[in-house]
């Protein structure tokens, strides 16, 4: 038999086995006869039994790519075909599921890699913790302003080269030795790699990981709110800062094999931080469906002229950023807002904004699939469920906006929590009996029972679609098998680093799980030991299927909501102990999230494990110890701090209604709004209703494996119904066409130019609103400049202006009920 190869490796006796005919046969010559007599081709068994396994796995992947999937169950059907066709599909299959079968991946992550290139280099560690801890202090410090700023990845991944380059052509090249350890302050040029790690570490503060702690202890300390002198304590800091930061490391790490090796864990957002990263360092530039233009070249002119034109939305003209047009014509008329309002009303809208940052969903990052069903289901859950509601005026919703999260009491205003509570900050029965109970919007309601929904439906809906990965999982936690690691591509250049032993990962989420614990029982905050495993044991329940749906559709299922729910019963009466079960019950499981996903990075850029370790734990230690120093700056130098009328706007509306939700559900408690009996027990039904939801989807998507059913990501599509309350239709709707035109229509006609440029294109629009909103803050914002005209006042014209207004006034008597 004539020998054929493909890249100078495959032989056709490798692909067709023993069967093969005697002569190979030119594709583009001749094909096998049509009739039934003509030639059949066997795989030969190895590569059978691995495209087998490929076809389970893609099976099992709502994400896979569909034209993939069809190939490769035509190769495996053995259908009479050319034999140089098969053996070039079938290479070419393998190709694909050796590297990567997604093309967002292929396009951006490397498919190669030089152990040889340094990592963890002074420069590298000088630029990263200085990030993280410049990032840390600013987000914190900030926070308590109106209006405040933010830094985010983008804003240090930007910085950080010119930083990085000027530190690699001035520092001295001398290689120093110290107790036979060699080492240089500059190896050379500055890399990706190195970049990439000074990006994690800054993931750290700017990625939002260590906030949460310094707002219970903020809270806590001033007068205005707790005043709760444990707060000053310097271990109740230390231990209670710590242990929530460094759970969510832990489990992390010990999810390794499940959320972060698999091929399957795409982990989208992911992508558009590598796509930046190659922009700086690749000097790769192919032609692109005629375009010659460079990655960075198209990054810089993007990000320019973003840049350039969003202060137009934002600071002069408003009116493009938020494009209520519909309701400048009748801005009084209570039902045209209520439809078509995008402040306060359904935000039914055929064009709401010109501002791309005013899309709360990434278009060209996330899944368009994953963007249809949350679209859909926010669609169906508005007209089915929240308009009904609200016009058969069920628990007097038709006294209230429609789309409001504000909580209200029966005189139809803002509820006033303070005037139920005694001076402990625990609730006063009678107070509460005369003065109000709470009422939610049509919106808000149900947006709690689209939460209830979400999180019964991801349990089944992840038990259903991936049970092999569930138990991959156990085997991992629970030692009981040594788990092997997937033998794609990138784990098998991750080979030639040593891996972080699985103990590592384990002793820091033991520590700080005692640490909690003992910070607990010292200080006596009313959180007894048993809810602090409760809570964790709440988040660990559900971080592998919410990290599952978010590693596969950008889409993440928080569990603020349920820690507020499940909270509100452990604890009852207890504000601050609700917002510690919280901590221990919702942040730890975001927090793994955030970790997971930069775990992921640095798989993809082949980054050193036990240098992402290092790292990692060195940045979140000191992240959490800066925001400590900072409150206690802010509480003590700035006067009337977090008061209404604080001259300098430090005036706190992050913390307010942070200190509200901690009375409201833990002082008022979901008792009193959701059990048997109350005023909302009826949506507690969105429990097993959300249960059940899954199945009839999974069994006909199994029955009929080509039909729409098989695109039908439930928890995705109830996620929609979480996007109510306070935004609306105005601010997800406009992502679909956008999708639609990048993932569909230039992936499929122009797919090298989408290889090339899109996600190169998404970072340069967020990175233009990072860095530039830095700018235009200080410039504008924090001044308090905005220009008065009708460019800006239209916005805020009528029912708009008044943050919504009712279709029923108030009976004589003043209240509703």
């Amino acid at each position: 038999m004539e020998e054929l190869t493909i890249d100078g490796e495959v032989r056709v006796e490798e692909i067709v086995g023993e069967h093969a005919p005697e002569k190979v046969i030119d594709a583009t010559s001749e094909l096998f006869p049509t009739s039934d007599e003509k030639p059949r081709v066997e795989l030969a068994p190895a590569i059978r039994e691995k495209l087998a396994a490929a076809l389970i796995t893609s099976q099992r992947d709502l994400q896979y790519p569909e034209d993939l999937r069809a190939r490769l169950e035509a190769a495996l059907d053995c259908a009479p075909i050319s034999i140089d066709v098969l053996v070039e599909d079938v290479t070419l299959y393998e190709q694909l599921i050796d590297h990567s079968p997604y093309v967002e991946v292929r396009s951006v992550v490397p498919d190669s890699d030089d152990p040889n290139i340094p990592v963890g280099t002074f420069r590298a560690y000088a630029i990263g913790l200085t990030f993280a801890v410049f990032g840390t202090a600013v987000n914190v410090f900030f926070s308590a302003r109106n209006p405040s700023i933010a830094l985010n990845t983008f804003t240090a991944q930007i910085l950080s080269y010119p930083i990085g380059c000027g530190m690699a052509a001035s520092l001295p090249t001398r290689v120093w030795s110290i107790f036979g350890w060699r080492f240089t302050l500059n190896p050379g040029p500055f890399n990706s790699k190195e970049h990439m790690l000074i990006t994690i570490m800054a993931n750290v503060s700017f990625g939002g990981l260590g906030g949460y702690a310094t707002d219970i202890l903020f809270v806590q300390k001033l007068p205005v709110f707790f005043n709760d002198a444990r707060a000053n304590k310097i271990f109740y800091q230390i231990s209670l800062a710590l242990s929530t930061q460094m759970i969510g490391l832990g489990l992390a790490g010990v999810l390794r094999n499940t959320l972060v090796y698999p091929a399957s864990m795409i982990w989208p957002a992911s992508l558009s931080t590598i796509a930046l990263n190659q922009s700086f360092h690749s000097r790769e530039n192919t032609v692109a469906n005629g375009w010659r233009m460079s990655k960075l070249r198209l990054f810089s002119l993007v990000f320019a002229a973003y840049g350039i034109y969003w202060v137009l939305p934002d600071v002069f003209v408003k009116a493009l950023g938020t494009t209520s047009w519909i309701t400048w014509f009748a801005p009084n008329n209570a039902s045209l807002v209520l439809w078509c309002g995008t402040i306060t009303g359904l935000g039914f809208n055929p064009l709401p904004s010109f501002d791309w940052n005013n899309m709360i969903l990434d278009a060209i990052v996330t899944p368009f699939s994953a963007i249809v069903n949350l679209v859909i289901g926010m669609v169906v859950f508005g007209l089915l469920l929240i308009v009904p509601v609200y016009y058969s005026n069920v628990w007097n919703t038709k006294y209230l906006p429609i789309n409001s999260n504000q909580l209200f009491d029966r005189f139809a205003n803002r509820y006033n929590v303070s005037r139920v509570l005694d001076e402990n900050f625990t609730l006063d029965p009678a107070k509460y009996e005369f003065y109000s109970e709470i009422y939610l919007s049509s919106a808000n309601s149900l947006v709690f029972a689209a939460y209830f929904a979400v999180y019964a439906s991801t349990l089944s809906y992840v038990f259903l679609n991936h049970r092999s990965e569930l138990k991959e999982a156990w085997r991992s936690i629970s030692f009981r098998k040594r788990v092997a690691r997937p033998t794609d591509l990138h784990n098998r250049l991750m080979t030639a680093y040593p891996e972080v032993p699985h103990y590592w990962y384990l002793t820091i989420l033991v520590l700080s799980v005692i640490l909690a614990i003992v910070c607990q029982l010292v200080y006596s905050t009313g959180v007894p030991f048993w809810s602090v495993f409760f809570a964790l044991g709440l988040s660990g329940v559900f971080l592998i299927p919410i990290g599952i749906i978010a590693a596969s559709t950008n889409i993440e299922v928080t569990l603020n909501v349920l820690a507020e729910f499940v909270g509100g019963y452990a604890v009852p009466g207890n504000p601050l102990a609700l917002m510690i079960f919280k901590a221990y019950g919702f942040v730890t499981a975001a927090q793994a999230i955030q970790y997971t996903s930069d775990l992921k990075l640095g798989h993809y850029m082949k980054l050193p494990p036990r240098e992402m370790f290092r790292a990692q734990v060195i940045a979140s230690v000191l992240s959490a110890f800066v925001g400590l120093l900072v409150i206690a700056f802010q509480v003590s130098a700035i006067p009337d701090m977090c008061t209404p009328g604080q001259p300098d706007r430090w005036t706190c509306p992050g913390y307010q209604t942070f200190f509200t939700s901690s009375l409201v559900w833990g002082a008022v408690g979901p008792q009193r709004l959701y059990s048997f009996g109350k005023r909302y027990s009826a949506l507690l039904w969105a429990f097993p209703v959300g249960f059940v939801l899954p199945f009839p989807v999974y069994f006909l998507s199994k029955r009929y494996p080509k039909s729409i059913w098989s695109q039908v990501n439930v928890p995705v599509m109830i996620s929609g119904g979480m996007g109510w309350a306070p935004f609306n239709l105005s601010r997800y709707a406009p992502a679909l066409p956008v999708a639609w035109f990048f993932s569909v229509y230039v992936k499929g006609r122009f797919l090298p130019w989408w290889q090339k440029y899109a996600y190169v294109f998404d970072t340069a629009l967020m990175s233009s609103i990072a860095l530039f909103g830095v700018v235009y803050f200080v410039c504008f914002e924090y001044s308090g400049f905005s220009p008065t005209w009708i460019g800006n006042t239209v916005i805020d014209l009528g029912c708009e202006g008044t943050r919504g207004c009712a279709l029923l006034s108030l009976p004589a008597s003043g209240a509703f009920a």
